[in-house]
């Protein structure tokens, strides 16, 4: 559901684990919170989330002046610089930047 504006933190924390709250093309949205999957990941699933996680910790331990540089540079491209910098983590340096 399209949202008029993104809520606030203490919204977010309230309605945790029933309610998703995100950006999608710059536009502020809502949906119901995700449900796990039943069925057991596949090889590739497992695989692809590790890559994931190993992104998101060098995102934890990346300097403050490279994370103003990749902030900078995002700057009205529509893509934040988080996501940004995992893709290139990832080897998805191909991601369209608007």
């Amino acid at each position: 559901m399209k949202l008029r504006h993104m809520v606030d933190s203490a919204t977010v924390i309230a309605c945790r684990d029933r309610v998703d709250f995100y950006f999608w093309k710059g536009v502020p949205v809502a949906r119901s919170w995700p449900s796990k999957s039943l069925q057991p990941r596949s090889p590739g699933e497992v695989a692809s989330s590790l890559k994931f996680r190993g992104a998101v910790r060098l995102t934890g331990l990346m300097d403050p002046q490279m994370r103003e540089y990749y902030r900078l540079g995002m700057q009205g491209r529509g893509v934040t610089w988080v996501d940004r910098f995992r893709a290139t983590a990832l080897g998805k340096s191909w991601v369209e930047l608007g």
